[in-house]
């Protein structure tokens, strides 16, 4: 397949479940760095050329403005360009990092403004989410992939404990408002909390006085083993048009990994829980209600451990790489087809 390059934007989750993993099904060996470019010193076109023999580049989250200018060079030298993209940029809840980081005003030369240009410009754009598309891909030229789990993640088991582990997993940095929908839900359960992550400022977030028992960071392969270790996993999310854009990957991943859910009900949340994996609660009572049934009835929770794996179980890569790949064959099409129409 050396007609596809593909280049994530990172080594962390985004980089791994939208790009990396369905590329090592694939066979695709994802690019490190950047193409080579050549410059000239021509107002409006920094780039005459782009040193990239493909017939579609996956570009992911481009923010920079040097990223986006070189697509339309890619497209005038005959490849297709993909902009994949998991997060809705456009829409941050104020106080996320973020906000204030890929702001114009910020920084002129990267910026949520050159990822939407390159949206526009793209060949396809490709999302985890219908909620996403809507923001970056009113064009048209869009693909849904949802994000998935690597098959691996159904055989991992964790070590035998006290069935009280309650855990959450993410930096309340990026989660801003979330966790406090619980309402204080947790600290009225027999539990103990255990967060995959530092754990910095969860207590307060989530109403806890007890002792948060957290990982530290953790490398992408030890994370599912550090997430399998919880007996039940909370997914909490403000109802925002930030989080409706969000996928259901906390959830799919617990799923996989033996472990009941329970997430709040955005579209995602609720299409997941269609499916019969985990449960949705919107007030402080269904989550605790939600939590308590499942840490105290052991038949309920091995029917959700049970139903959730099977679930995930038809979610996977390995089943469902195909779909990039169609997704970007797609982008091909959608090129020539635009070219041609220009040329005519």
């Amino acid at each position: 397949m050396e007609g596809i390059k593909v280049l994530p934007a990172d080594t962390g989750g985004c980089g791994w479940y939208r790009l990396r993993y369905p590329c090592q099904v694939l066979g695709i060996e994802p690019m490190q760095t950047w193409p080579k470019a050549a410059y000239a010193n021509l107002p409006g076109h920094p780039m005459k050329a782009v040193d990239l023999d493909a017939d579609v580049f996956v570009m992911q989250r481009p923010l920079q403005r040097e990223s986006v200018e070189a697509i339309p060079v890619l497209q005038k030298q005959g490849t297709a360009v993909v902009v994949e993209i998991d997060d809705d940029f456009q829409h941050l809840p104020t106080g996320h990092p973020a906000r204030r980081d890929t702001s114009p005003a910020q920084n002129t030369e990267m910026n949520r403004r050159w990822l939407k240009k390159a949206c526009d410009q793209a060949d396809l754009v490709t999302v985890s989410t219908p909620a996403l598309a809507e923001v970056y891909a009113p064009h048209g030229r869009y693909a849904v992939l949802p994000n998935l789990i690597p098959k691996r993640y159904l055989s991992i088991r964790a070590e035998p404990h006290d069935g009280k582990r309650v855990g959450w997993t993410g930096s309340v940095v990026t989660h801003v408002g979330d966790l406090e929908v619980t309402g204080g839900a947790l600290n009225r359960l027999d539990c103990d909390l255990y967060v995959v992550g530092t754990g910095k400022g969860v207590a307060d977030r989530l109403g806890w006085t007890g002792e948060v028992h957290a990982t530290g960071w953790t490398e992408m392969a030890e994370y599912p083993h550090a997430y399998a270790g919880m007996d039940a996993a909370v997914v909490p999310l403000a109802l925002n048009r930030f989080n409706e854009a969000k996928s259901w990957l906390k959830g799919i991943e617990a799923a996989a990994l033996g472990v009941p859910f329970v997430a709040s009900p955005t579209g995602e949340y609720l299409r997941l829980h269609g499916l019969g994996a985990g449960l949705v609660a919107g007030t402080p009572g269904e989550w605790y209600d939600h939590l308590r049934l499942v840490l105290t009835e052991v038949s309920y929770w091995e029917e959700m451990r049970d139903v959730g794996r099977s679930v995930a179980a038809g979610l996977t890569y390995e089943e469902h790489a195909w779909r990039w790949l169609e997704a970007w064959q797609e982008a091909i099409r959608h090129h020539r087809h635009r070219y041609r129409g220009a040329a005519a």
